[in-house]
């Protein structure tokens, strides 16, 4: 909808509400999961030595619009000095990510959220807080702000909404990674501070993953062909590609898959894993890497199995690239642009 010149204030405005109400639900079912897995310990970190100053830095800026939008003024102070860490990036911008949400849903509109991270050199430690001047704490709520539902009471109206699952979310990475944090306020209507705490890793530069400042072109209008049963799915995902400036036919089982395949001869199969019928995802996969004719399909699949067993069994049978649904489409129009480079730069062992 996003990609549709839509001139109907209405409709826009409808296109609004759903993007708003379908982030929100989103962001309570994943805390819902991570705060189940981490209680059954089910996460695993991807761990890696990382500049935590840097992360904090990018983080930050990805959300300055959503606070500023709120009304609220984001300062920085973070040194320049690195602060190498051993963590998983991606979980650990969620810790600063729901530690930035929960100042803003707890700063009215003109206000202020700081976040500072630096090197605390007598406790040789990583340290990053985050300070808002917002509603504040009473000092009987911290010892149990970090359980996972608890909550401070509210208005009936429950406006600050929520399930009190994001500090214990948190406070259970934080845990994993070897850190600690704590919190702090004066009182109610006095602000809150969140103190993160790591352990320091020794200087290694050449081991931080760095951001590329190169960017990379859109990828070039391709023939798709989309093998999934559901049908909604199908052809909300046929339109949204189509919109993207592709190509595209869709089946709804793997031996019509297979079929439309060999007719449409595509750069890109995009395939569910869980199919009806004789051949599920796994088998297409093998079916495709076996014909030398077709060793040319970029093969993605596009599953709601996302466990790391999934992921790695997926791979091992063929497919190029493993998304999860719901998948968004940043990460589908990356997929894509893998699948848009010439066959001679692939691995040899995916070329059939």
């Amino acid at each position: 909808l996003r990609l549709l010149p839509i001139h109907n204030a209405d409709l826009e405005s409808t296109r609004q509400i759903i993007s708003r109400q379908v982030s929100h639900m989103t962001r309570l079912i994943d805390d819902l999961l991570d705060v189940a897995r981490i209680a059954r310990g089910k996460i695993s970190l991807q761990q890696e030595a990382l500049d935590l100053g840097e992360l904090t830095r990018r983080t930050t800026e990805d959300l300055r619009a959503t606070l500023e939008v709120r009304g609220l003024t984001l300062q920085t102070e973070i040194t320049t000095q690195q602060m190498l860490v051993a963590g998983d990036a991606v979980r650990l911008a969620q810790v600063l990510g729901n530690l930035l949400h929960n100042a803003g849903k707890f700063t009215p509109s003109g206000g202020a959220v700081t976040v500072r991270a630096g090197i605390d050199e007598h406790e040789n430690c990583a340290f990053v807080s985050v300070e808002d001047t917002g509603v504040g704490m009473q000092p009987e709520l911290i010892p149990r702000l970090f359980e996972p539902f608890y909550q401070a009471n509210q208005a009936l109206d429950r406006k600050l909404g929520g399930l009190g699952l994001g500090l214990a979310l948190v406070k259970g990475i934080v845990d994993l990674h070897g850190g600690a944090i704590s919190a702090a306020s004066p009182g109610l209507n006095a602000g809150s501070t969140f103190m993160i705490r790591m352990p320091l890793q020794a200087d290694s530069r050449d081991t931080v993953d760095r951001p590329s400042a190169a960017t990379e072109s859109e990828s070039p209008s391709l023939r798709i062909l989309l093998i999934e049963d559901n049908s909604d799915a199908a052809v909300s995902l046929q339109k949204l590609l189509g919109l993207m400036g592709h190509y595209v036919n869709y089946c709804v089982d793997g031996t019509s898959g297979l079929e439309q395949l060999h007719h449409d001869r595509p750069d890109v199969v995009i395939s569910d894993l869980g199919l009806p019928g004789d051949l599920n995802g796994f088998e297409i996969a093998k079916a495709i890497r076996s014909d030398l004719q077709l060793g040319h399909v970029h093969l993605i699949a596009l599953s709601g199995y996302g466990h790391e067993e999934d992921q790695r069994k997926a791979l091992a049978v063929g497919y190029d690239q493993f998304l999860v649904k719901p998948v968004a489409m940043h990460d589908l129009a990356a997929a894509l642009k893998q699948g848009s480079r010439p066959d001679s730069a692939r691995p040899s062992h995916l070329k059939g």
